[in-house]
Formats: structure tokens, C-alpha cells, sequence
């Protein structure tokens, strides 16, 4: 087998850790929303490294190069991870991802399309990727099979997303939350969210909503101080406990999560503040066990309550679509990989192909340079000089290795499409050199 070559298929790899097999103690450590990839990238390069992309999220630390040794590769690449987590090396083995070659490149194709997050389909993935091959660009660490590779992995990100359903329907509380408000009120930037009362879930849909584009966030809880707090993580204004109705009739969007045992929104106090918006719709999450909001605000058509086993038949019915589509997905991963390899196989082969055009332009000066000669004689004597090498070498081999003969004969007819039987004795396709075998070139 001849040896591989620079941006050759099998020497990709990717070495990384996600969320779902590193040990518990790692995940404050790599798993950042912010991650630190100039030093990450700067580690890469002082362990050798003259490519590669740190892909690091809050779902995954993954390093992405090509290398001549790949064995070495792999065992840099797993101690600088140890590193990075500070684990010993014994203990992240057998939590380390490796693939190579193709399965490396799938691997990115899929992670790049979101087929492998957390969230099936999650948009910002696309995103976090791009900005982690623009450090490793800016850095200097992007060299052209690594390069070709990130693009193509765009590319099958970008199909994926316009030919497919996988990111269209929501998978979570927060997203099934803010899909039915634009369902009822339509662009969220015209909006106002009210959060009564605070909780894990409360703030998931704050972030959720701020992140599509919300107009504006209240908070209103009875803990003055705690409300401040929360609303310095979202950007958000406080109101008053003690005034909450002043603050039910701004709101298009109502977030109800204090879990005191009572309604904290009754139905009298809804019905004021509908008549206060001249019947404007409100949405209402009811995210507290038990609930906050009076069930008996259904009875108004501009009230559209739902609780939090609403949102979750929303996101599981999402989540089955959603994996529904990430089978054609996945067809499309492969159908982009299929026509990567064959990408870089034709290329590689370009230097053989320019080589051959070279030697054929160098026989045909010198045969021109023997003066003037016929057409017939000129012709013969080009094609007589082109099969001189290859009959010697067809007819070595056939003298020295039966294996060797069959498959260089194979090859001939593939390259000339030349056809017929290829099991012929040691003289098949060996055309005598003929009359003039004088300067041959090769």
C-alpha cells in the first residue's frame, strides 16, 4: 500500500470527553459555557500540534487534527485532556470518545448538524463550532485537510437544517413555553414577561425568552432582595410584591412559580386585568406543584393557561419529531461524507495525474525534436516511446511475482478501460516494443 499523504481520509482524528461519560468532578472544570480556548489552544500547540481545533462547549471538550502518527496522536491528545480535567490518565481512558478517518469526520459532520447534543437539533451548536474553528484559524492552528473538513461539516449543518425538521419543534419546557407564546402573540420583541414568584423553572424560561428576544422581563417575588438578585442575571426590572395587580395588566406573558399552596394569580384579580387590556390575550405558565394560577381563569377567552404538564406533552411531542427527522438527517451526514472521500481521494490523486500529463508532453517534444517527420512515423514513434516502460515493467513482473502481474494488469485495463479477460499469461497486454526503441524517455 502506498504511503498516505497529507489530508489523506484515514489520517483525521477526534479525541474528546462530552458531558454524558466524564466523571462528575470534571464538569465545573470543562464544561463552560465560556471555555478558555486561547490557553487550551495554546497547549495543543506546545504538545506538538501544528493542527487542530479544540472544539469545547458545556456539552464537550473535543480535539480535532490530522496526524502522520495517529497512535502518537491519540496518546498526546488523551494526556493533554487528563490535563485539561485533572484526572490521571488511568482515570479518563475509559471515558475518552477516539475515532479516526471517516468515523472521525461523520462524527464531526453529526455534532456540527446538533445530531449529537444534549438538545437533538439545538441551533446554537452550529454556532459554538464556528466560533471554536475561528480561535483555532486565528491562532494559526488551521491548516487545509482541517480546514476542508470544518467546511464541509457547515455545509451538512446548513443542509440539515433547511432540508430537515430536526431543530423545528421544541424539545424543553422553556422552548414548548415560548413556541405556544409566539403561537398567540406572535413577535416575541413586542412583549413584556412577568415572572410571579421564582424557581428553577422560572428562570429557565427567563433565559429561554430573553435569548428569543423578549421585549422586556419583570420580576415580582416576595424576597425584595432575592428578586434583585435574579433580575441582575437577566437583565430584568422589579416590581413590588406588595402591587402586584399594578403589574398583571402590562404583562402579555405570565411565569406563576412561588409554590405556596395558594393561588397567587385568582381569577378576580386575572379578570381586572383583562378588562384593564381591553381583552388582550395573556399567556399563562403555570410552573408551580401545587398551582399558582386559579383554574378558573379558563373561563376567559383572552386567558390561555397552561401547566407544566402542558408544556411537557409539547416537548416530548417535539422530541419525537425531532428524532423522526434525524433519521434523514443522518442520511445526509453520510451522503456529504460519501462525496468528501471521494473529494479527497480525486485530489490526492492529482500530483500522479499531472506527473503522467508531464512525461507524455516530455515524449512528444523529443519525438517533434527528431526532425521533420510524417504523421504515420510521428505517431508511431510517440505511441512506441509512451509503452516502452510499461511493457518492461508488465513483463518484470510477470517473471517475478504472478500477484504483482495480476494487479498491475488490472490496473491497465481500469486506466484504459481496456476490458477483456484479465487472467492471461505473463505476455498479456505486452505489446512488443516494435521498431524503434531508441531514446526512450522512461
Amino acid at each position: 500500500m502506498p504511503e498516505l499523504s497529507a489530508g489523506t481520509i484515514e489520517r483525521y482524528l477526534v479525541v474528546g470527553l462530552s458531558h454524558r461519560a466524564a466523571p462528575p468532578t470534571v464538569h465545573t472544570r470543562l464544561f463552560t459555557e465560556n471555555p478558555e480556548l486561547d490557553g487550551f489552544l495554546a497547549d495543543l500547540r506546545e504538545s506538538g500540534f501544528g493542527t487542530g481545533v479544540v472544539v469545547a462547549t458545556c456539552e464537550r471538550i473535543e480535539v480535532f487534527t490530522v496526524a502522520d502518527d495517529i497512535s502518537h496522536a491519540e496518546l498526546a491528545l488523551g494526556r493533554l485532556i487528563a490535563h485539561w480535567s485533572g484526572l490521571a490518565p488511568d482515570e479518563l481512558d475509559p471515558a475518552l470518545s477516539i475515532a479516526r478517518g471517516g468515523a472521525a469526520l461523520r462524527h464531526l459532520f453529526a455534532l456540527t448538524a446538533s445530531l449529537d447534543s444534549q438538545i437533538l437539533g439545538d441551533p446554537d451548536v452550529v454556532g459554538q463550532v464556528r466560533a471554536c474553528h475561528r480561535a483555532a484559524s486565528q491562532a494559526n492552528l488551521v491548516d487545509a485537510p482541517v480546514e476542508r473538513a470544518f467546511q464541509a461539516a457547515f455545509g451538512v449543518a446548513k443542509r440539515v437544517r433547511s432540508e430537515t425538521a430536526v431543530g423545528e419543534k421544541p424539545v424543553s419546557i422553556a422552548a414548548a413555553a415560548m413556541q405556544v407564546a409566539q403561537e398567540i402573540h406572535g413577535d416575541l420583541r413586542r412583549l413584556s414577561l412577568l415572572l410571579v414568584g421564582l424557581g428553577e423553572v422560572s428562570e429557565l424560561m427567563a433565559s429561554q425568552f430573553r435569548a428569543g428576544g423578549v421585549g422586556s422581563l419583570t420580576i415580582s417575588h416576595p424576597t425584595d432582595r432575592r428578586a434583585r438578585t435574579v433580575a441582575g442575571r437577566h437583565d430584568a426590572t422589579v416590581h413590588p410584591w406588595s402591587d402586584l395587580d399594578s403589574a398583571l395588566p402590562k404583562a402579555d406573558i405570565i411565569v406563576a412559580a412561588l409554590s405556596e399552596g395558594r393561588y397567587t394569580i385568582t381569577r378576580e384579580q386575572l379578570r381586572r386585568a383583562l378588562k384593564k387590556r381591553r381583552q388582550r390575550p395573556i399567556f399563562l405558565v403555570d410552573a408551580a406543584v401545587p398551582g399558582d394560577i386559579d383554574p378558573g381563569v379558563d373561563s376567559f377567552d383572552a386567558a390561555f393557561r397552561y401547566e407544566f404538564t402542558d408544556l411537557e406533552q409539547i416537548a416530548a411531542a417535539g422530541l419525537a419529531e425531532r428524532e423522526t427527522a434525524a433519521l434523514d438527517a443522518w442520511r445526509i451526514v453520510d451522503a456529504e461524507l460519501d462525496a468528501f472521500t471521494a473529494r479527497q481521494y480525486e485530489r490526492e490523486a492529482v500530483p500522479a495525474l499531472v506527473a503522467l500529463r508531464e512525461h507524455a508532453e516530455a515524449v512528444r517534444a523529443e519525438v517533434l525534436s527528431d526532425g521533420k517527420l510524417d504523421a504515420r512515423t510521428a505517431t508511431r514513434r510517440l505511441m512506441q516511446r509512451l509503452l516502452h516502460q510499461p511493457t518492461l515493467t508488465l513483463r518484470r513482473a510477470a517473471r517475478e511475482s504472478e500477484a504483482e502481474r495480476a494487479e498491475l494488469e488490472t490496473a491497465l485495463r481500469r486506466l484504459f478501460d481496456l476490458g477483456g479477460d484479465t487472467g492471461g499469461g505473463g505476455e498479456s497486454g505486452s505489446a512488443g516494443p516494435g521498431e524503434d526503441q531508441r531514446g526512450s524517455t522512461t
